[in-house]
Order: C-alpha cells, then structure tokens, then sequence
C-alpha cells in the first residue's frame, strides 16, 4: 500500500513538473527569430496542434500532443 501511494506521487510530481515553462519557450523562439508555425511545420507537426499544446493548462500525456511537448522541451520523456 505505502509503495502504491509512493509511485501514485511520484507519478503526478513528475507530471506535473515542466522541463521548461512554456514562457521560457516562448521567449526562446522570440530572442531566435523562430515563429511556432515555422517549428511544427519543420518538425512534421500541426501548427494548429502546436498552438493547443502552448495554450493547456496542463501536460498532454500521450500522442502527437506529448511529442510536440517532448520536442518543445515542456515536458520530460
């Protein structure tokens, strides 16, 4: 039971834990020149898809969604 309760926190605490924030991304793209819809449509995403990831208010877990998070650096593998 405790290790249950342990993994279930260690679970949401990574999570929730963001490589970068999504500001930071945002500023980095900025001091590059780079805007969002060029980056997805260089890394094989949806520039509409992209702009949903920057936009939730939470992590995706699965699918293109987390990829395009992976890659944007906001969330850990």
């Amino acid at each position: 039971n405790f290790f249950l309760k342990l993994n279930f926190l260690l679970y949401f605490t990574n999570f929730y834990a963001m490589a970068k924030s999504i500001e930071q991304v945002r500023i980095e793209f900025q001091k590059k020149g780079i805007s969002f819809s060029d980056w997805a449509k260089e890394n094989n995403f949806s520039p509409e898809l992209v702009y949903r990831v920057l936009k939730m208010n939470r992590l995706p877990i699965r699918g293109e969604s987390h990829k395009i998070a992976v890659k944007l650096g906001i969330k850990d593998d």
